[in-house]
């Protein structure tokens, strides 16, 4: 071997050696006792699901813990229940608004003067009342001002005001709560998308200006957790409690970006999915489709531009729900699967996600079978996914009860008096519900276009198209007479689709009274 071979031998083992060492600390991150940071921490967005969580377990480690949240009553109630739990950690309460104006930050500046803080949790955040584009967001100028004031600010002000002295002794640990959407373009939260790609970015690039000073700074990127900002209630694999999740991130603080939580490193897909693609790893719709090539209607998920066909890997659901019913993917609907019911389900979406996720061998490295279960969206024909056995129509919307109303009955009369003590809803005929893409011929029938004349038959004139949210029922029913609590409504649900519900407005005037419409 010649000396320019050896030295490029050597050259090759010191770098495979480093990248095996940071795919181990990455894998494998050093676990650290927090409380050689400093005796406090300080922890924003304290009283309410994952900021209460690392504040309760924080505590729990031996540190003492700073609590800044809006409402002074909670921070007073989480305090006390800190100190009820562990008798030697003292708490401080601030009570701040990061949506305000940002020269007010002297508050929290002199509430923390003098204290050896050694861990910040920045965690404070805010989102959307619901999903929407950006052009149409009410009162848009202060909700984006006091996104950016909660979401970006509050991150930039806290990390200076605790950093300079962390590097001074050279000890300390910053954890900025990102968010799995700002990894990736999020529609219709596009705001929140931005700000949590900004902490995603900042924190990654102060790590790697800290690190050598002694101080940790680390990008923490979650997917599902259980809390009311996410809005979900139920913790599952897939979205764990705070507690959980808080006790799985703290043990991967030494790493500069994690997810924090071993299901949400799954959450990642070894199909190439596009920053506008409707259809990552979280969001895996079911669906019935064919091909020109094998025109049998089957059940398969969406997954990027590509459906997974459910029926050439039905034997890769061998959990204990699905091992004996694999059979269920084999239908030409969705309605058998609906009815094994939420425990089905649940095991399913896991599995899919698993089986899709980039660690995961079993389809990523099996090109024979990768070959045979995925096909483009482009050349998929798409079918009705369930036989519609009832379909229920409720009138919901008050906007839309008030339009309709007046041009029934008149502005005076919009709302019967039971609108607004129950819900008002009607059958339609099920054979009316249709794939996209259908054509609809516009409806004949009765009106009364003079009520001084006879009706007359006609074709309708006023055709109305309603977008609505439709529900798929699953799982076995409740028994005649016993009815489903309404806690207990979600475990009947099996999904959602977006409806266009056409309405023959001059026809279902005349007829609706008394016990229509049938026509309309």
């Amino acid at each position: 071997m010649t000396l320019l071979e050896t030295i490029g031998l050597v050259a090759l083992i010191c770098i495979v050696g480093r990248l095996g060492l940071f795919i181990y600390q990455l894998l494998c991150p050093v676990k650290v006792d927090v409380k050689k940071f400093g005796q406090w921490a300080v922890v924003t967005g304290s009283t309410d699901g994952i900021g209460k969580a690392y504040a309760i377990e924080l505590a729990k480690r031996g540190l003492n813990i700073v609590l800044i949240s809006r409402t002074k009553e909670k921070l007073e109630q989480v305090a006390k229940e800190i100190q009820g739990k562990y008798n030697n950690a003292q708490v401080k309460t601030i009570a701040f608004d990061f949506s305000k104006d940002g020269s007010s930050y002297s508050t929290i500046r002199e509430g923390i003067r003098g204290l050896d803080i050694g861990v910040l949790i920045n965690n404070v955040g805010m989102s959307y009342e619901y999903p929407e584009t950006f052009d149409k967001i009410e009162e848009s100028e202060k909700f984006v001002t006091n996104m950016i004031r909660c979401n970006v600010d509050s991150v930039a002000n806290l990390t200076q005001m605790v950093l300079p002295d962390m590097i001074k002794k050279r000890s300390g640990l910053i954890v900025n709560v990102s968010s799995i959407s700002g990894r990736r373009p999020a529609p219709l939260l596009g705001l929140y998308s931005g700000t949590k790609g900004f902490i995603d970015l900042f924190s990654r690039s102060l790590a790697a200006e800290c690190v050598s000073r002694g101080v940790y700074v680390q990008s923490l990127c979650p997917g599902y957790v259980v809390s009311k900002l996410s809005g979900i209630r139920k913790a599952s694999l897939i979205a764990p409690t705070p507690e959980k999740f808080v006790i799985s991130a703290l043990d991967r603080v030494t790493v500069p970006f994690t997810t924090g939580y071993w299901t949400h490193e799954l959450q990642m897909s070894f199909i190439e999915v596009s920053a506008d693609s409707d259809f990552p790893i979280q969001n895996l719709p079911y669906g019935v489709f064919s091909t020109k090539d094998n025109p049998q209607p089957r059940i398969g998920v969406a997954i990027g531009s590509k459906i997974l066909d459910l029926s050439s890997i039905k034997h890769l659901f061998d959990g204990t729900q699905m091992k004996d019913k694999q059979s269920v993917f084999d239908e030409t609907t969705l309605n058998k699967f609906m009815s094994l019911g939420r425990s089905a389900w649940k095991e399913t979406r896991e599995r899919l996600q698993e089986l899709l996720s980039k660690d995961c061998p079993t389809l990523k490295d099996n090109d024979q079978l990768r070959k045979q279960a995925f096909v483009e969206q482009a050349d998929a024909i798409m079918h009705l996914p369930a036989q519609i056995g009832d379909y229920t129509d409720f009138y919901c919307s008050r906007e839309h009860a008030t339009n309709v109303g007046t041009m029934f009955r008149g502005k005076e009369n919009a709302l019967n008096p039971n609108w607004l003590h129950l819900p008002v809803g009607y059958h339609g005929r099920a054979s009316s519900v249709v794939i996209s893409g259908t054509d609809i011929r516009r409806p004949n029938g009765q009106t009364c276009p003079d009520e001084t004349k006879p009706p007359v038959f006609s074709t309708c004139k006023l055709l109305d198209i309603e977008l609505e949210m439709a529900f798929f029922i699953g799982s076995q029913g409740n028994k005649q007479g016993e009815p489903i609590p309404m806690d207990q409504a979600d475990d009947y649900i099996f999904g959602l689709v977006i409806m266009n519900d056409w309405s023959a407005r001059d026809i279902q005037k005349w007829e609706y009274v008394p016990l229509g419409p049938f026509n309309a």
